[in-house]
């Protein structure tokens, strides 16, 4: 392959739950051996990489879109497996998944996968995703391969797979219209790769007989079949113009055409004879017209008015039940009205509550900020326990100025303090005045450090004096039994943390933490010793203040204990509060609108009222109408059949109204119309039976059969009058029709004469690229192709017929030689003739050095080695001139080619980037298979949690095996 903008290459084809297996990997990328039993379904998971290929939504018409082939792959009767063999198949179920990986190498030299998901949907449908991850990213999700053969996932995504996909790379992506499936698959953009990510087979252009010539080229690929190469040579001719129009002529239509200008040119000048007779009828039929309309109307006044008569009936009953309902609306309104006032009166009470609550419980929030501003840096429980210390101390301060024999006890307590404090002080100022004596000035620093590890108050001792010799070495032999090692002292079998530096001498420091504890403690000694004596008014007041204060923390400790609560307690009652805000605004709403509603059903009770009143009135006036009609027009009812027969056809008009009712005056010029109008009807059936029986009108309403009812003669003569009120319209019509009939003849011949030489041109190019093909030991190869005996004849004859004029068709010699050419193999049961059609068979010949053409038939390989030099020419033709594809050929039954075609087959497929996969079954010979070099057994392993039991098998190994035939014949060793 020539380094390009693009490579894209099919790394591998995974079934999971699809045909005999529970799962299986076959990769694509290297040339492989697939090795099992029969009828295991090994071709056909290698084969269902077309799925991927073409951009359908369906398995709908899988025949003409996958061409998977049943039975012999060549034979000439060869056929395809239909929808349901391919859906039950491929996806029986739900967990059915067909995925395919594919590597994008940019031409920077980074690479990028995708993989391509294709489901089972409803009604034939497949479901495609896409996501941008290599296959081990997201294996998991259809099969546990913790085990040798692996089980089913314990959570399987089923139809939730889109979902589950997103969860790994949120890009994931479902398509499911053909247009957009077209641009994912097709469309190309090396400048923005990101743009076109699971972009499978770059086409130059992405229109619809593009897309057709790609099918072509994978049935070709994947099939190796001669019907294949017919069709894909026929696809090659179609797309040889940049117009892309396919060859499609109806010649049926052709034919029927003509024969029916010829019976409109007869009906049309008959008619033309007849028009004196016809024109002479029409005064007649204008008197039959007024009777049927008389009759029409009377009947329908009549029936109107009876019907608006019991329209008010009903209406009038409706009325009374509307009241009804009316009344028992408005009371239940009031009363909802009531209902919504109560609720809006609890919902405030509860409001006021609530504010109160939630005023108080700020309040106290407050103060608890207040309080805990003055202790920056310290948790709310740490000062909870600080000013509960405070507080207890402050009760005790307060016994000791009001109880004597408390406050004697502190004052003890306090004299022991004090002595201690200055029994330290003295001590540490000793240590201060000889510090020069320390043991920390005396020791070295690592022994000092030692033993201020071991124990700190030891380590500040001072002696005093200067150590003498046997205590110094003492000292050392004591600290050299402590090993330091990293930062530990190794004492024996015990270790413990060693000081790694000399600490700070904070003598001074402590000096003076001791003398300010010694400070207060003598301050409070003061205060209470003076309360020994008589209680001053300072003291009294300091003790007031002391009560005062203790009250105080009391009361402030107490919220700062309950603050959580409080806090929580504001939290639910403001959220009560907002809540019981919508409620009222909701039901003030609801009240509102209530009101509204009370009033619309008062107006409402009142109109009905006034409605019932009217249509009182109202009835009584159509009763009286129609019992003075039945009266007066008795006999008009009874002395015209045809008013009689019209009440019976006719309704009442839909939705009958006050103005679709007669009054006397309009029945009476009814009946008048009638009686002047009934005697034309007898002169006008006979005419009208005079033209059926010459033939000019066909007698759709029996009028021969002395059916003489006034309807079956207007519609005869309606049906005769439009004939002639269409005669010049359809005279012009016929020649423009002959017109374009002749036109259309013409251009349709002079297509397929230009088709012809077409197909010359087009497979001359072919042959000029196909003579750069190398193929085993031959010299040249082309392609040669039949085309149908009967296409040849009618092309090379029809001019002889060709004296097509604006009057007339084409000669009746002619319409029978194409009438034969209809019944021949030439043109489809559809009638129609395409460019498959006059490609009856196409196949190679080929030229040995130094010999003849010959015409008989290639080896398996010979013809793989010329398809595939073929199918390049084609890849060129319809791939972006910035991209290239890198696809797996599969061989079915590699048993029946001999070994020796493999490596030079093999060795061409390499060169242009393509790979063969090879099929059989077990048995075969390591020199059939070692050209291969990689090889893959399906059938080795059984699974015991599959998706379903009938679907049992798992092959998925991590590395293709590998072999290599050695030295000795028929002797194979494992790499």
């Amino acid at each position: 392959m020539n380094r390009s903008a693009l490579q894209v290459s099919i790394l591998r084809v995974i079934a999971v739950n699809s045909a005999s297996f529970a799962y299986v990997e076959v990769p694509l990328n290297a040339n492989l051996a697939v090795i099992g039993t029969g009828n295991l379904g090994k071709s056909s998971i290698v084969n269902c990489v077309r799925f991927f290929l073409l951009p359908e939504v369906n398995v709908n018409d899988s025949d003409r879109k996958f061409a998977f082939i049943s039975g012999a792959g060549d034979s000439a009767d060869v056929t395809y497996f239909n929808k349901d063999q391919i859906y039950e198949y491929y996806f029986p179920d739900e967990h059915s998944r067909l995925i395919l990986e594919v590597e994008h190498k940019l031409i920077d030299g980074t690479t990028k996968r995708h993989c391509q998901i294709i489901s089972r949907g409803d009604n034939y449908r497949l479901q495609r995703c896409f996501i941008t991850e290599a296959y081990d990213t997201i294996s998991h999700l259809f099969w546990d391969k913790s085990t040798e053969t692996g089980a089913k996932p314990e959570y399987v995504p089923g139809r939730q797979l889109l979902a589950s996909l997103k969860k790994i790379n949120n890009t994931a992506k479902q398509v499911s219209q053909v247009e957009q499936l077209t641009k994912e698959l097709y469309s190309v953009d090396v400048l923005r790769p990101n743009s076109c990510p699971y972009v499978l087979f770059p086409l130059r252009d992405i229109s619809s007989n593009a897309v057709d010539s790609l099918r072509s080229l994978v049935k070709m690929l994947f099939n190796q079949d001669s019907r294949s190469l017919r069709l894909m040579t026929a696809t090659a001719i179609e797309g040889r113009d940049d117009g892309g129009q396919l060859l499609e002529v109806d010649i049926s239509e052709i034919i029927n055409e003509q024969k029916v200008l010829k019976k409109r040119k007869s009906a049309l000048e008959e008619l033309r004879q007849a028009q004196p007779k016809y024109e002479a009828l029409k005064t007649q039929y204008q008197n039959i017209l007024n009777e049927k309309s008389a009759a029409t109307s009377f009947a329908q006044l009549w029936v109107n008015t009876q019907a608006y008569k019991q329209t008010i009936e009903r209406q009038l009953l409706d009325s009374s039940h509307a009241i009804n309902e009316a009344d028992a609306h408005l009371k239940e309104q009031k009363k909802s009205l009531v209902d919504l006032n109560t609720k809006c009166k609890i919902h405030q009470h509860r409001l006021k509550e609530l504010n109160e609550l939630i005023d108080k419980a700020k309040k106290t929030l407050a103060t608890n900020d207040r309080i805990t501003t003055g202790y920056p840096g310290k948790c709310h429980q740490e000062i909870v326990d600080i000013y509960s210390e405070d507080l207890e101390a402050e009760k005790q301060m307060l016994k000791h100025y009001t109880d004597a024999q408390q406050r004697q006890s502190r004052l003890q307590e306090l004299d022991i303090k004090i002595t201690d404090h200055e029994a330290e002080l003295d001590k540490i100022n000793r240590r201060q005045s000889n510090k020069a004596l320390s043991l920390r000035t005396q020791l070295t620093d690592v022994a000092w450090r030692k033993l201020y590890s071991i124990n700190s108050v030891l380590a500040n001792a001072n002696p005093g004096r200067k150590l003498n010799n046997d205590e110094f070495t003492a000292l050392d032999d004591a600290m050299a039994l402590f090993n330091p090692k990293d930062s530990e002292l190794h004492f024996f079998d015990e270790k413990i943390p060693f000081l790694s530096e000399m600490p700070e001498d904070d003598i001074d420091r402590l000096i003076t933490s001791v003398e300010d504890s010694l400070s207060l403690l003598v301050k409070e000694r003061r205060q209470l010793q003076s309360l020994n004596k008589n209680l001053t008014l300072h003291d009294q007041k300091k003790i007031g203040d002391m009560k005062r204060n203790i009250e105080e923390g009391e009361r402030e400790l107490k919220i700062l204990r309950n603050a959580s609560h409080v806090e929580y307690q504001l939290e639910k009652d403001t959220q009560e509060y907002e809540d019981k805000q919508a409620q009222l605004s909701d039901v003030q709403r609801q009240r509102d609108q209530r009101k509204g509603t009370c009033q619309a059903a008062s107006d409402h009770f009142d109109a009905l009222k006034k409605i019932r009143d009217d249509k009182q009135t109202t009835l009584l006036e159509l009763a009286n109408l129609l019992s003075g009609n039945q009266f007066g027009f008795g006999p008009t009812l009874e002395r015209y059949s045809l008013v009689k027969i019209k009440l019976r056809e006719v309704s009442a008009v839909e939705n009958v109204a006050e103005n679709d009712i007669g009054d006397a005056n309009q029945f009476n010029r009814l009946a008048q119309q009638l009686e002047a109008s009934s005697n034309a009807k007898v002169a006008v059936s006979a005419a009208l039976c005079s033209l059926i029986t010459h033939g000019l009108i066909v007698d759709s309403y029996q009028l021969l059969t002395h059916n003489n009812n006034e309807d079956a003669i207007i519609k005869t003569f309606e049906a005769l009058r439009v004939q002639f009120d269409l005669l010049g319209q359809n005279n012009e019509v016929l020649k423009r029709d002959t017109l374009t009939h002749n036109d259309h003849v013409r251009n349709r011949l002079e297509r397929l004469s230009k088709t012809k030489e077409k197909i010359e041109l087009t497979i001359s190019d072919l042959n000029c690229e196909l003579a750069k093909a190398k193929v085993n030991d031959l010299e040249s190869v082309k392609l040669k192709v039949k085309l149908n005996a009967h296409f040849d004849d009618l092309i090379a004859r029809w001019r002889s017929f060709d004296d097509l004029n604006s009057e007339g068709t084409l000669p009746e010699e002619w319409y029978a030689r194409l009438e034969q050419f209809l019944q021949s193999d030439a043109v489809n049961n559809d009638g129609k003739l395409r460019m498959d059609n006059i490609i009856q068979q196409a196949r190679y010949l080929t030229k040995k050095i130094g010999e003849v053409w010959d015409e008989k038939d290639q080896s398996t390989s010979t013809k793989m080695l010329i398809n595939m030099h073929f199918c390049d020419i084609f890849i060129q033709q319809l791939s972006n001139e910035t991209s290239e594809v890198a696809f797996p050929l599969i061989m079915d039954e590699i048993g029946k080619v001999s070994s020796e075609q493999f490596p030079e087959l093999i060795k061409s497929l390499n060169d242009k980037g393509h790979w063969l996969v090879g099929v059989t079954t077990h048995g075969k010979s390591g020199d059939l298979i070692a050209p291969f070099e990689n090889y893959l057994v399906m059938d080795e392993l059984k699974t015991a949690n599959p998706y379903h039991p009938h679907r049992r098998h798992v092959c998925f190994s991590l590395e293709m095996e590998q072999i290599k035939l050695k030295e000795q014949a028929d002797f194979f060793r494992d790499v």
